[in-house]
């Protein structure tokens, strides 16, 4: 025979589990609210930490900001300074030092020859080797021959030009651009006028 005696009331007995359906409930009900503070609270640290970089970088930007702005201005009143040495290095580059060729030039002068007048101009071009500004020159010289070989005196002063060392390294070409009887007053019937023209070779800026 099986003899069972109930030592409590029915309304007495518990779940014997740990994690009955209220505990579930309270441990949920306390953890949302954790959870959720938790998170406010690393996104309000973050946030903190942001407008904290935010801030010093704008700090940093605004010392920095008059220096950035004389650092512009100095670059580009150096890179203007720059071209402008550029161009004066390319006109001297490209300049004929004219006082040794006038300094050379009565030693290539036959004694039947007086010169009156020597002019000499330039024009800009572009090589067409390597597409570079240059400058070309030319000199006019023209004069007088008196006497008889007037023509070979004036020959001599051509070819002159051609072989002395000042001019021939310079000179691209060398003519005799006129040459005419003198009709002035007193000039005899074997004087001549002349103009040679010397174009020098283009020289690059």
């Amino acid at each position: 025979m099986n003899l069972r005696v109930d030592l409590i009331l029915p309304s007495e007995q518990r779940n014997p589990s740990l994690f009955t359906p209220a505990f579930v409930v309270k441990v949920i009900a306390f953890s949302i609210p954790v959870l959720i503070g938790a998170s406010l609270a690393f996104v309000a640290v973050h946030v903190w930490n942001k407008t904290a970089a935010v801030d010093k970088l704008e700090r940093k930007w605004l010392e920095a900001e008059p220096k950035q702005e004389m650092a512009i201005r100095i670059a580009a009143e150096l890179n203007v300074n720059r071209r402008l040495k550029e161009e004066l290095d390319g006109w001297r580059r490209s300049q004929i030092v004219w006082h040794t060729q006038l300094a050379a030039l009565p030693r290539l002068v036959p004694p039947a020859i007086q010169l009156v007048e020597l002019n000499t101009d330039q024009v800009l071009l572009t090589l067409e080797k390597d597409k570079a500004m240059a400058r070309s020159f030319t000199m006019q010289i023209r004069g007088r021959s008196v006497g008889k070989g007037s023509d070979l005196a004036v020959d001599e002063l051509e070819q002159n030009l051609r072989t002395f060392s000042v001019f021939a390294t310079q000179l691209e070409s060398v003519e005799v651009a006129a040459f005419s009887a003198d009709t002035s007053k007193n000039a005899s019937p074997d004087d001549r006028l002349f103009e040679i023209r010397c174009r020098y070779k283009p020289r690059a800026f």
